[in-house]
Parts: C-alpha cells; sequence; structure tokens
C-alpha cells in the first residue's frame, strides 16, 4: 500500500510522539532507579552516623561513670570523735557531695547524649539494637536515686560517730555510689551492656 504525502507526514508524527512518550518512560524508569539506588546509599549512610554516634556515647558514658565511681575521694569511715573532728569530717563530707554530684552532672549529659542516639537507632537501625543502650541509662538513675538518699544518711553517720560498717545499708549504698569492690555488680552490668553494644553496632560500621 502507497502512502501520501500527507498520510507519511501523519504517520511520522505519530511515531515521533509514540516515541517521545517512549524516551519520558525510560527516563523516568533510570531517575526512579537512581533516585532508589541514592536513597538506599544514603539510608546506609545513615545507619552507619548512627551506629557511630551511638558506640561514640556508649563510650564516653562509660568513661564518665568509671570517673563518677572513682574511690579517690572517699572518706574515713570513723570520724575523730571531737567535736572539732566532727566538724572537719562534716565539712570533708560536704566536699565529697559536692564533688560527686558535679561528676554526676558531667555522667547525666553522657547519658542525655547517649538517649539522642538511642532514639536515632530505634528509627534508623532496630528496637532490638537500641534496647541493648537500657542497662547503662538504668545505672545512670540508679547513682541518682541512691545518692538522694546515700549523702544525708552520711551526714547523720558522722554526726552521730557511727562507723559505716555499722550500718549495712548506708554501706552497700557506698559500694554502689564508689567503686570500692572488685568486680562489684555496677561495673559489671556496665561492662556486660558495653560488650553487646559494641558487637552490635560495630557490624554497622562494615
Amino acid at each position: 500500500m502507497t502512502l501520501t504525502s500527507q498520510e507519511a507526514a501523519n504517520l511520522g508524527s505519530f511515531l515521533s510522539g509514540v516515541a517521545g512518550v517512549l524516551a519520558v518512560l525510560v527516563a523516568s524508569l533510570v531517575g526512579w532507579r537512581g533516585f532508589k539506588t541514592w536513597k538506599d546509599q544514603l539510608r546506609g549512610t545513615a545507619k552507619f552516623q548512627v551506629a557511630r554516634k551511638v558506640l561514640r556515647a556508649a563510650y564516653e558514658f562509660e568513661t564518665q561513670l568509671r570517673a563518677t565511681r572513682s574511690a579517690g575521694f572517699t572518706l574515713d569511715t570513723m570520724p575523730n570523735e571531737t567535736p572539732a573532728g566532727i566538724a572537719i569530717a562534716l565539712r570533708w563530707a560536704g566536699q565529697i557531695e559536692r564533688e560527686y554530684y558535679r561528676r554526676l552532672a558531667r555522667l547525666g549529659r553522657a547519658a542525655a547524649r547517649l538517649r539522642v542516639a538511642q532514639t536515632e537507632a530505634r528509627v534508623l537501625l532496630s528496637r532490638d539494637d537500641a534496647d541493648l543502650i537500657d542497662p547503662l541509662q538504668r545505672l545512670h538513675l540508679r547513682l541518682e536515686l541512691v545518692a538522694g538518699t546515700y549523702f544525708p544518711d552520711e551526714r547523720r553517720r558522722l554526726t552521730n560517730r557511727e562507723s559505716r560498717e555499722s550500718k549495712p545499708g548506708l554501706a552497700d549504698e557506698h559500694a554502689e555510689l564508689f567503686e570500692t569492690r572488685e568486680n562489684d555488680e555496677i561495673s559489671g552490668i556496665a561492662a556486660e551492656a558495653m560488650t553487646h553494644i559494641a558487637e552490635r553496632f560495630s557490624a554497622h560500621l562494615k
């Protein structure tokens, strides 16, 4: 069949339109695949950054935990029984309390940074990953709660000229706040949590 010049022109215009539509479809498909690849790469990068942020925050928290519980500035268990001796012991106890709360504040700031990283991990990684951080957060809360009862009781002990060993509850709280015993419970909890965190989050850095 022979096409007239007009029919040929119309067919050429139609085929040109079809080719244009196909070009748009191909470009859209390539663009979508490129966007998906970029999105996946970006997500992978975000996961990497979050994992690194968690590890940094966790190690900083562990460092501050050890610094907070350092036993290098604890008070002798039994003060001098003279009024002057009691007064000196109470002043020293006050200095210890202020220093401890300064350390606890630094630990609190480290815990806050860790909490932010934990939230990001829960969003971009998994809830199971994020839950590994919970034991560290509970340790911070535990020290805050124990400090709130320990220091008032310690002042009463000194005022009453009592030894810490005569008050088992106070002695236990002292061991919680200060790392005075080998392989104590708080150190063990922190070490175990850090092992799990390091294993899980290091895998996201590969």
